[in-house]
């Protein structure tokens, strides 16, 4: 389902059974939170702040994604740089992300899977 935010941008909105799992994780315990914005094809999908995670869980969102290729892009005001990566929905239903900020410069590292990821 897409929609605008309050600015005036697109945004698809996160579903409860969705074909398309995303995780996102602050690998920081110098700076947290840290805000994590996550876009897929242009549109925003994850804006928040993400304290460090003590492999308590993963934050998981789901999303109802169309059948072929997309664009998922991971943004931070601490990498603005972010990092894209190219996906195709029906072999890769799951991502990644994961932000270290305090390596220099911060950057992202996002993963694609066609299966559920095991997190240890």
């Amino acid at each position: 389902m897409f929609q605008c935010s309050d600015l005036g941008e697109p945004i698809i909105s996160p579903v409860e059974h969705g074909n398309f799992v995303l995780y996102v994780e602050n690998e920081s315990w110098q700076i947290t939170p840290v805000d994590i914005q996550v876009y897929i094809d242009g549109r925003r999908a994850v804006a928040q702040a993400f304290p460090f995670n003590t492999w308590q869980g993963m934050n998981r969102f789901e999303f109802l994604v169309e059948e072929g290729k997309h664009t998922l892009r991971a943004t931070s005001s601490y990498a603005r740089d972010g990092q894209s990566v190219d996906f195709i929905r029906s072999s890769t239903p799951y991502a990644v992300v994961y932000f270290f900020p305090d390596s220099q410069p911060p950057f992202f590292q996002i993963f694609l899977y066609a299966s559920q990821p095991t997190f240890y």
